[in-house]
């Protein structure tokens, strides 16, 4: 019923009454989950009302897939793929072996992910499965992979400091709403206009919260309890590496050693081959020595290796565990001091905008790399039902993952299939080998995640803009600097207005360029045709010429005679003249990079022939307007 109704809405002009419809139900999915599905009320409860919020959310997205692709009778089984047009059937073999793939690479990931965002590796597991099912099924990406993404574990992991890690699902929950408010509101198609140095910044924050905060595991620390300081509102990351730093007298060398061995080794086989995901094999070895050197496990070498099992016991597999209400957890936040339900929004709040901005990010590139469209809002709508689902289910937030989705790519997906498929195979290979992923070094989770943080930093873009653009450099800085010590939210909203403000400077001093074919048709190697550009600002020199033409000009003296006021325009017409002359002499000199518009043979007239319906190349005339005149010569390239 919900999905007929959401179809039927979704036709003609009422899209937004549907996509507000979804609005409410979300809303009220999570609300009846999360008074239903009390952690001590009984477990037949818990499952209806997952099984109800699940439905629900598979009913609305099939509600808004007939909508958006309606029926064609002999069709309906037919899908647009890389490779043109395709039954669906005939879809699902090519795209297993990408979805392989992409699990073995997702895996690991994930797991390490979800211990760092302080959850469990287990929940960060499940959002894979339950993410990529749900966007498989309801995005319109035919390559983008949705699920747990480190560019939201700073968000995360401030709340799980704080509220605990019972307030992630409500976050996912919450956000849900707020992405299908932000697609009811168009405010999706602004994302993409926040600057490349501001989101840069944002992701080496992430980088540096990631990285710094696997000193317990790199070096195997035992730390207590963080210690904040009253009045300095700062990220939980920077108490949590205090506490570390504290700590460092309790530090294992065989953590240390498997660490440092393990970074460096993936490094230099990056170096090497950047196209393997080095971090599967290396995980494999992982789990080979940490069972060699547990004795619940092998046993064959004596050495004391922390792993998994030491923290978190032999982890099983599970998909959905029961919500805690919001009031409980906002009334026990802060060691029983008590957060506050406006805190909880805005978390839900930077986590849709982070969300979105990976996901459209991802899904771009992947359609620049394969030339094959999407559509904006249906890959929002699926990641809106993907955090709904996700949320009932008790996970994380998802996000569109650019480097699962390069492998997706990469290995010959050709339908959004593969995804749908990945989630499948993720379920499986949990549900084998969650009791081995237990004996996984703690070192060896902290390569894996330093690893891939290091890889997170585009030091290419950071260099070019060192070297080329200081000032967006340094914006780069402050706002990694800004979301790393403060909050993400107040990073990104700082960067962008300072880039907003500067932009706005620089457009109202205007410029312009138009570039033009080049003289002789001249081709460059791709065959495409060579350009010039020309400066429009280079017209100001002139402007200044004509200035100190009149100035010099003495003859507007109120003693002149009637004849000599005569011979004003005829005088003012040479000096002018003279002094165009010599400002485009200047500017088309080999000093100048540029050339101007006075040089009319970068200007190639080209017009209809009508003998044959060719084209006859045509030379302006305009270079004689400068040429002639006593003592000028003819203007030089």
């Amino acid at each position: 019923g919900i999905g007929l109704t959401t179809s039927l809405l979704s036709s003609g002009l009422c899209g937004a009454a549907a996509m507000a419809a979804l609005a409410v139900l979300v809303c009220s999915a999570a609300v009846v989950c999360a008074q239903a599905a009390d952690v001590a009320g009984p477990e037949p409860i818990n499952g209806m009302v997952l099984g109800v919020g699940l439905v629900a959310v598979v009913a609305t997205g099939l509600g808004l897939m007939m909508a958006s692709t309606p029926a064609v009778p002999g069709k309906m089984l037919m899908v647009k793929t890389r490779n043109g047009v395709e039954s669906l059937p005939s879809v699902i073999l090519p795209n297993v072996v990408p979805a392989i793939t992409v699990t073995l690479v997702a895996v690991p990931l994930s797991l390490a992910l979800g211990i760092a965002t302080g959850t469990s590796p287990m929940a960060a597991i499940a959002t894979a499965v339950v993410g990529g099912l749900v966007s498989g099924a309801f995005g319109d990406s035919a390559f983008n992979i949705v699920g747990p993404a480190g560019a939201l574990v700073g968000i995360l992991m401030r709340f799980t400091s704080k509220y605990g890690p019972d307030v992630v699902p409500w976050l996912s929950l919450i956000s849900a709403a707020m992405i299908v408010l932000m697609l009811v509101l168009r405010l999706h198609e602004y994302c993409m206009f926040m600057p490349k140095a501001v989101f840069e910044g944002f992701t080496v924050s992430v980088a540096l919260t990631i990285g710094l905060n696997q000193a317990d595991f790199a070096l195997g620390l035992a730390p207590g309890a963080p210690t904040k300081v009253e009045g300095l509102e700062l990220s939980p990351a920077i108490w949590k590496l205090g506490a570390s730093l504290k700590a460092l007298g309790t530090f294992q060398m065989s953590s240390t050693v498997y660490f440092l061995v393990g970074f460096f080794t993936m490094y230099f086989l990056f170096k090497v081959k950047p196209s393997i995901p080095w971090m599967v094999p290396f995980a494999v070895v992982s789990c080979i020595i940490g069972c060699m050197c547990d004795d619940d496990a092998l046993g064959i070498i004596p050495l004391d290796l922390p792993n998994l099992k030491s923290k978190y016991g032999i982890l099983s597999c599970w998909m959905a565990q029961g919500l805690r209400p919001l009031p409980e957890i906002v009334a026990a936040a802060d060691g029983g001091k008590g957060g506050s339900y406006g805190d909880v929004f805005q978390g839900a709040l930077s986590v849709t905008i982070v969300a979105v901005l990976e996901t459209l990010i991802s899904a771009q590139i992947a359609k620049q790399r394969s030339k094959m469209p999407y559509d904006e809002v249906r890959e929002l709508q699926g990641l809106a039902l993907s955090h709904a689902a996700c949320g009932i289910c008790g996970l994380m937030p998802p996000t569109g993952v650019f480097v699962r989705t390069s492998v997706n790519l990469t290995t010959g997906a050709t339908h959004k299939t593969s995804q749908f498929i990945q989630g499948l195979c993720v379920l499986v290979f949990a549900s084998v080998a969650m009791p081995v992923l237990s004996y996984i070094p703690q070192g060896g989770i902290a390569a894996i995640l330093v690893m891939s943080c290091f890889r997170m930093v585009p030091w290419g873009y950071v260099q070019k803009l060192w070297e080329e653009q200081k000032w967006h450099f340094g914006l780069l800085c402050v706002v990694a600097l800004v979301c790393w010590l403060v909050d993400s939210v107040t990073g990104l909203a700082v960067g962008t207005m300072v880039a907003l403000l500067v932009t706005g400077k620089e457009t109202a001093s205007g410029h312009a360029e138009l570039s033009i074919t080049a003289a002789g048709n001249t081709r460059l190697q791709d065959g495409s045709p060579k350009m010039i550009s020309i400066d429009a600002l280079a017209v100001d020199d002139v402007d200044l010429a004509r200035k100190v033409a009149d100035e010099v000009s003495e003859f507007d003296s109120d003693e002149s005679s009637e004849e000599s006021a005569s011979e004003i325009p005829h005088m003012n017409s040479y000096v002018e003249s003279r002094r165009e002359t010599l400002a485009f002499s200047r500017l088309t000199s080999a000093e100048h990079n540029h050339s101007h518009m006075a040089y009319a043979p970068e200007f190639d007239h080209v017009k209809d022939s009508h003998a044959g319906g060719g084209f006859a190349r045509q030379v302006s005339e305009t270079p004689n307007l400068f040429a002639a005149g006593e003592g000028s010569e003819p203007l030089q390239p």
